[in-house]
């Protein structure tokens, strides 16, 4: 299991949560983060890589 940490941004742009989450791969990470995204935009890291920006739309860029 690998560790992730989302970040969400609000309107303006800065980060206003974080949450923590196990995931076997980076593909379930992104599928759990999109779950989050239908308000916000997130960023998914694993350590000090940044795995995706996913947009308040679901969509992921890399």
């Amino acid at each position: 299991m690998n560790t992730y940490r989302i970040y969400e941004f609000n309107s303006q742009n800065h980060i206003q949560k974080r949450h923590d989450l196990a995931a076997p791969d980076d593909v379930t990470a992104l599928e759990q983060a999109k779950a989050l995204a239908s308000k916000t935009t997130l960023e998914i890291w694993e350590n000090a890589r940044l795995i995706a920006r996913v947009g308040h739309d679901g969509e992921a860029a890399p």
